[in-house]
């Protein structure tokens, strides 16, 4: 992204658009291409309708939120995206608060494929148990 957006204002406009959005996370998070969050497979097969790929090795289908604080969130990255702009103070000509989203959002986008499987297996085991009774 060329254009960082200085303010508020600047950031709604600018990620209303969900695919520039998108896109936007997607080179954050892949910047050396697109890689599977489950198998870290690097061939995959891109979905225009879905706007998701498909792993080539694990044969799973995974956008750009799958892993991410993002993933099971109801709010459009359309709406998350300008929330860095929206602490920074409109009177200072200081860009940072989006360098250091988009620098947290690294670290956050980073996570081993095992990290994102744990959670969902606790998940099923737990609910399994609820449905068969004791």
């Amino acid at each position: 992204m060329t254009d960082k957006p200085q303010t508020l204002q600047q950031a709604i406009v600018h990620f209303a658009d969900k695919d520039i959005a998108r896109e936007y996370l997607v080179a954050l998070r892949w910047s050396e291409g697109v890689v599977c969050p489950f198998c870290e497979g690097k061939e995959h097969s891109y979905l225009t309708t879905r706007k998701s790929w498909k792993c080539k090795a694990c044969k799973k289908q995974f956008s750009v939120k799958v892993g991410t604080i993002f993933e099971n969130s109801p709010i459009g990255l359309d709406k998350w995206l300008p929330l860095p702009n929206s602490s920074k103070k409109q009177t200072t000509n200081k860009p940072d608060s989006l360098d250091k989203f988009e620098s947290l959002l690294k670290k956050i986008l980073k996570v081993p494929p095992k990290e994102i499987e744990k959670p969902k297996k606790k998940r099923r085991k737990q609910h399994v148990r609820k449905v068969i009774p004791s």
